[in-house]
């Protein structure tokens, strides 16, 4: 006889089936850290046939000028400009870092942590990659600020690359 499988087990084998992560975003600040977030996000895209998008967020550039206001129709056009030539640089370091094509690009003005979040969010992301520092980070540092936040504030799971020559024993932990 039969019987129904408890729903952790049968949870657990229909995530074998399917892969866990199908929908990955990669968060670039353009750094060399970012590289490496690209290529094991890419990596792991093509182990499970995941889809994978990369997100690069710029402060935001356009100040309200009450004193000249007509100079704020300029700052709208320099904005629009900067986010293009943003693309661009995203999808220039994309070119260098993998092979793929199809890789969706978002380029978003605000604050870092909480546009890459906001983005996985309404991207329905299943993993965040991030560079375990950036473009800012002080020597030393193991985990850098941007990196950090979106671990304490992302909806999903978040993986931090970091860059190494050294290949061995990987430990990890989980809590699902």
């Amino acid at each position: 006889m039969s019987e129904a499988l408890p729903p952790a087990i049968a949870r657990h084998t229909k995530e074998q089936q399917h892969p866990m992560f199908s929908r990955i975003l990669v968060a670039t600040d353009l750094s060399e850290g970012s590289s490496e977030a690209i290529r094991q996000a890419h990596a792991y895209a093509c182990s499970t046939g995941g889809t994978l998008a990369v997100c690069h967020v710029f402060p935001s550039l356009l100040g309200v000028n009450m004193l000249f206001p007509q100079r704020n129709a300029t700052a709208v056009i320099s904005v629009a400009d900067f986010e293009a030539r943003a693309r661009g640089l995203v999808e220039q370091q994309v070119a260098a870092c993998i092979p793929a094509t199809g890789v969706e690009v978002f380029v978003d003005e605000g604050s870092g942590y909480a546009s890459i979040v906001r983005r996985s969010e309404a991207w329905s992301a299943d993993l965040v990659v991030v560079g375990n520092c950036g473009m800012a980070a002080a020597p030393g540092m193991d985990l850098g600020s941007v990196a950090a936040q979106v671990v304490r504030n992302a909806h999903c799971a978040v993986l931090v690359a970091r860059a190494t020559a050294a290949r061995g024993v990987v430990v990890a932990a989980t809590d699902f």
